[in-house]
């Protein structure tokens, strides 16, 4: 009797069964494995990634369902040199985790990956503040966090960032490149938004990159961070302190 071929899996369609774990390879043979989201979840995303796995007190299956379809979203999506695939499964995942808490969820945290889900794939963030808006999300101060998203107003660049941008894109390095340091410059931007929670981690990190590539930046940079009252105070000291001359 012949022997019949396994049958293969397909990664779209494991993606919505709730008793296996997803695996398929995207974006050049990287595998992104992702297990049962809802009493419990489980991401491998990576070669020889190993998954975690976080318990979670109350199982929300509608809330994981809607979660399902924005991991199905970022695999559909085009490849970006900015960020990868793997990159945004793990920060959506960030905020799942945090929003299956339910009341006990942090607002500050939740903010800050919403902010990065913002910069770096805005059509990824406008599906997740859907989904956060839904119903099934009974929690007051995620309700309020969304609300105070669709509140604010469309931020302009101020033009010493936007002058230091057009310098990137105009600078010798490849577009990998020029497409990253610009994702720095816009990381900073977002951190002023932040104002005194803005995370200084960060805006080191940001600036150490930018300095890197062009020590010629101290001088436009010093003039954005450090002269503009806008500035938040802890970002301005930390401005002065790696801007100076």
């Amino acid at each position: 009797m012949t022997q019949q071929p396994p049958e293969e899996n397909n990664p779209i369609s494991d993606l919505f069964d709730r008793e296996q774990s997803v695996h398929g390879d995207f974006v050049g043979g990287d595998k992104i494995v992702i297990g049962d989201l809802g009493g419990s979840s489980s991401v491998a995303i990576g070669r020889g990634a190993q998954s975690s796995i976080m318990q979670q007190n109350v199982r929300q299956p509608d809330l994981v369902e809607l979660f399902r379809s924005i991991y199905l979203s970022i695999q559909l999506r085009p490849d970006e040199p900015g960020i990868g695939k793997d990159e945004l499964v793990q920060l959506v995942q960030h905020i799942q985790d945090e929003v299956m808490k339910g009341d006990r969820a942090n607002s500050q945290r939740l903010e800050r990956w919403l902010r990065q889900l913002e910069q770096y794939a805005s059509d990824v963030f406008q599906q997740t503040v859907e989904v956060l808006s839904s119903p099934v999300v009974t929690s007051v101060s995620i309700h309020q966090l969304v609300i105070q998203f669709g509140n604010e107003p469309e931020k302009a660049s101020p033009p010493g960032a936007d002058a230091i941008k057009q310098r990137l894109e105009n600078g010798p390095w490849t577009a990998d490149a020029k497409a990253h340091l610009v994702q720095e410059l816009e990381l900073v931007h977002n951190e002023l938004r932040m104002g005194d929670k803005a995370d200084l981690g960060e805006v080191t990190y940001a600036l150490e990159q930018l300095v890197a590539a062009d020590p010629d930046l101290r001088q436009p940079l010093a003039a954005w961070l450090i002269d503009s009252e806008a500035t938040p105070r802890p970002v301005r000291i930390i401005a002065k302190k790696m801007l100076a001359f």
